[in-house]
């Protein structure tokens, strides 16, 4: 990430109305593939961008602003993908959002983060339970990076969600579960 653009970021003064909320938000959302769980730390901030919303920058929406300001300067550095390492992806939902991150195997045996993934739910997929919360974020992760996943190598995938495993041997799977 171009350090002028993390001074600048970090220079910024506390919102005092929408269009400083979306003008900060437009600028951080260009550089989210570099934020771990953007979309949980931008939550509380993106809802004073919907209409008929009162701006109001309470103390977790300047908590939230904040770290976010934060996250900028501690992004990790993302390696650029190799076909011939192992991957991984780790995946997370929260009643808000999703997040994802894939990683490679590198030659010293760390595990390093190649790209992020992070979105809020739309209004559909708030209603949704947890499990499918899970599941979903699973689904858009390999979507998003089917070409990295398609190597010879297969990958892992690490959910905190231990119920997951119950679709592995399932019979009884929703029509929405089967379409995923």
């Amino acid at each position: 990430m171009d350090p002028k653009k993390v001074d600048v970021i970090q220079k910024w003064p506390r919102p005092q109305n929408v269009k400083d909320i979306q003008a900060f938000l437009g600028l951080c959302n260009y550089y989210r593939r570099f934020i771990k769980q953007y979309s949980h730390m931008s939550t509380a901030l993106s809802k004073l961008t919907k209409i008929g919303v009162h701006f109001d920058m309470t103390p977790n929406r300047i908590r939230a602003f904040n770290i976010l300001k934060e996250s900028f300067l501690s992004a990790s550095i993302l390696k650029l993908y190799d076909p011939d390492l192992l991957i991984k992806i780790e995946t997370d939902a929260s009643d808000a959002a999703l997040g994802a991150c894939l990683y490679q195997l590198q030659p010293n045996q760390e595990w390093h983060p190649i790209t992020y993934l992070s979105h809020k739910f739309n209004a559909t997929e708030l209603r949704y339970p947890i499990h499918d919360k899970e599941l979903i974020t699973i689904v858009q992760a390999c979507k998003t990076w089917r070409v990295y996943l398609q190597t010879k190598e297969p990958f892992t995938v690490y959910s905190d969600h231990k119920n997951l495993t119950y679709f592995l041997s399932s019979k009884d799977l929703s029509r929405r579960q089967i379409r995923w």
